[in-house]
This record gives structure tokens, sequence and C-alpha cells, in this order.
């Protein structure tokens, strides 16, 4: 390298470095002018929010054969009080295409503020999704493939 490549590079990294911390100035701005809202969420705009969700999940499981009645559903507990989420387990068939369902579920759910993170468990064959909005899972759907006996 010589010194004059040497110096543009490190000129590069200047102007990278302005134009982040511009960028950073006008997110803080636009968040505190209010363009960016950061307000809580109501318990009706909350209640709303959920209902779609487990409708979207509803209709994607029964889309995907899923039967719903076969699995099982709780609200889990953290020291005595509710968590605020859903929990769901089913057990599926060999042939379930878990990427499929949770790049179907993400198409649904973005629309609602929502995503899915999903984890997979491959020795046990435990696929579960969470879903997330708003910085909080409100519902998390767990897999577990039938293995033959």
């Amino acid at each position: 390298m010589t010194a004059e490549s040497d110096g543009r590079a490190v000129r590069v990294r200047i102007v990278v470095a302005l134009l982040l911390a511009v960028a950073a100035l006008l997110l803080t701005g636009a968040q505190q002018s209010g363009t960016i809202q950061n307000r809580p969420e109501s318990v009706e705009e909350r209640r709303k929010s959920v209902a779609a969700i487990t409708s979207a999940v509803d209709t994607l499981l029964a889309h995907y054969g899923v039967d719903r009645s076969a699995g099982t559903v709780w609200r889990p507990k953290a020291a005595g009080r509710s968590t605020g989420r859903i929990e769901q387990r089913f057990t599926v068939d060999p042939s379930f295409l878990s990427i499929s369902f949770n790049h179907d579920l993400n198409l649904l759910l973005t629309p609602l503020g929502a995503r899915v993170v999903a984890t997979e468990r491959g020795k046990e064959q435990i696929i579960t999704m969470h879903i997330v909005r708003g910085g909080t899972t409100v519902r998390s759907i767990t897999f577990t493939v039938a293995t033959a006996h």
C-alpha cells in the first residue's frame, strides 16, 4: 500500500463516520419530534392485534392441515402472574414443511406489525416459532414431528 492509498482509505472512513453520525442525529430528531411514534399501545389496540394474530395463526394451521383440537394451548405464568403470551404445542406429520409455514406466517403477520422468530432442535425434531410484536413475544407455537415406531 502506498501513502496515497492509505490517505484515501482514511478519508473514506471519515466520510462514512460522518454520514452515520448525521443519520443518527436525524433519527434522534425524528423520534423526539414525534415523527417516529413510540407511544405505548392501548389495551384495546393490543386486544385487536392479538385477535388478528390469532386469526392469522388459526387460518394457516387449517391451511397446513394441522389439527388444532389435538394440540394443547396454555398461558404461561412467571412469578405467579400471566406473561400475556399464548403457547401452543402440536404434533405434525414428517411431511409438514416448517420452513414454508414460517414463511407464510411471516407474510400474514407483517401487516400486523409482527414477525416470526423460529428455532429448531433437529435431533428432537422440534420446531418452535415465536411471534414477536413490539419487541415482545406474544405467542409461541411448537411443532413436534411425529416419529414412526
